[in-house]
C-alpha cells in the first residue's frame, strides 16, 4: 500500500509533452481573430437576452393559465342527491303498502 502510495504521488498528475509534440499540438489548434470571437461573445450575449426574455413571458403566461385554472366557481352549487345523504333509497316494504 505504501509503495502504490509513493508511486502515486511521485507518478506526475498529467502527462508532460515533449517540445517537438507540442509545437505540432499548437499548429493543429483553431486561432480566431479578436473581431471574430468579439462577433462570436455578441450573438451569444444577445441570444441569452432573448432566452431569458422569452422564459419571461412563458412564466407569466403560465401565471395567468394557473390564474384561470383556479377561477371561484359561479353559479348555485347542486344539492347533494338523497342516496348520498341517507344511505340506499329503500323502497316501502310490501307490509306498509298493504
Amino acid at each position: 500500500m505504501k509503495d502504490r502510495v509513493a508511486d502515486d504521488l511521485t507518478s506526475p498528475t498529467t502527462p508532460t509533452i515533449p517540445i517537438n509534440d507540442l509545437n505540432m499540438f499548437e499548429a493543429h489548434q483553431p486561432r480566431f481573430s479578436l473581431e471574430e470571437l468579439r462577433q462570436v461573445l455578441w450573438e451569444r450575449n444577445d441570444l441569452k437576452t432573448k432566452l431569458m426574455e422569452v422564459e419571461e413571458e412563458l412564466r407569466l403566461f403560465k401565471e395567468q393559465e394557473d390564474d384561470e385554472n383556479n377561477a371561484p366557481v359561479e353559479g348555485p352549487i347542486p344539492l347533494e342527491p338523497e342516496e348520498k345523504l341517507y344511505g340506499q333509497k329503500r323502497d316501502e316494504s310490501k307490509i306498509r303498502q298493504l
